[in-house]
């Protein structure tokens, strides 16, 4: 975006006070404008009846939404990923990986030649912010299944990360569908198996049965999920840029931002409390429903009794379809001795 500014619009573009710019060097004002990341095209003039052509970039609108905190490479990075939601990366065969934030912030320290602990820094203090003021939204269609060879490794990545997404996704559906089909042997009512019937069978897949099943013991598994910019975000960035090619006032523009962020934040807090009131309700509906401690605990010793039958039943049904090949081979063996 191309502006021309006088003295007073120019240092309220900085954020700084009249007196302030006045007693800064016009090489002084132009480096403060670059910081910010804006192109200082021509200045004529001296003082506050200087002219400034500038050129805004989408970094500085973006920057916007965070207040009180200096533009750098990490940050205009980060927002502009969150600008375009582009918070994945494509593999080669065209799938996409969820990131962790802490793998963006690795990412962008070797792009920027940083140091990691620097660009981690700035981003879980954007993220906060941007949390905080009610920028960011969970996407519950979007998430991914990731997973680590060994603690101190690096996530897994590429087509290899996508392929184990899919296995986990997969071993999940079956982990759940089995214990729905054991949980119906003992209540013909239960669609699926109550949560507090199979928590320990749950906290059991999650940190050790699904990472061994995928011959990845040892190591660890995470799930990613994808934080999106929202509507807010998106409304006050283009809100922003017309409010400030009408008026050449950032003074009036921050000032706005300031109240409308209060205004989500006071939004958000309603939000979350009627979440919690209604999250309370629900439990202790369920709380209700549930049987007591006594019939909780003979319904999970009804429950391993099954899975147990089931595990000897599936044994079973593997070894008569492996006592064919073994009485073949048993065959074959005897054949050569008798010769």
């Amino acid at each position: 975006m191309q502006v021309t500014l006088n003295g007073t619009e120019t240092y309220k573009l900085l954020g700084w006070s009249k007196n302030h710019f006045t007693k800064q060097t016009k090489a002084g004002r132009i480096e403060a404008l670059k910081k910010l990341g804006i192109q200082v095209l021509c200045v004529e003039g001296r003082g506050l009846k200087a002219m400034y052509d500038l050129d805004i970039p989408n970094a500085f609108w973006n920057h916007l939404t965070i207040p009180n905190m200096h533009m750098n490479e990490v940050s205009a990075r980060y927002l502009e990923w969150k600008r375009t939601n582009d918070v994945l990366v494509d593999t080669t065969s065209g799938n996409q990986i969820i990131l962790f934030e802490r793998e963006v912030a690795d990412m962008f320290a070797e792009e920027f030649g940083i140091e990691m602990e620097t660009a981690r820094t700035t981003i879980k203090r954007i993220k906060k912010t941007l949390m905080e003021n009610d920028y960011l939204y969970e996407d519950d269609g979007r998430k991914m299944h990731r997973f680590k060879r060994k603690k101190n490794e690096n996530w897994i990545t590429g087509d290899e990360a996508v392929s184990l997404h899919l296995s986990a996704k997969l071993k999940w559906k079956r982990f759940y569908d089995k214990n729905a089909a054991l949980a119906q042997r003992i209540n013909h009512e239960w669609d699926r198996a109550p949560h507090w019937l199979i928590q320990d069978e749950i906290k059991e897949f999650y940190f050790q049965g699904l990472a061994t099943e995928l011959e990845l013991k040892g190591g660890v598994y995470k799930v990613a999920k994808l934080m999106r910019a929202n509507q807010n975000f998106h409304d006050d960035i283009a809100w922003a840029k017309r409010a400030f090619l009408e008026s050449n006032d950032m003074e009036m523009v921050r000032d706005e931002l300031a109240n409308r962020q209060a205004g989500y934040r006071e939004e958000k807090a309603k939000r979350e409390q009627e979440i919690k009131e209604l999250t309370e309700a629900r439990k202790a509906e369920m709380a209700k429903e549930r049987p007591s401690w006594k019939e909780q605990e003979a319904l999970y010793k009804q429950f391993q009794k099954e899975k147990r039958i089931g595990d000897i039943h599936r044994v079973h049904v593997l070894e008569s379809r492996l006592q064919p090949n073994l009485d073949e081979n048993k065959g074959v063996h005897m054949n050569v001795v008798s010769h």
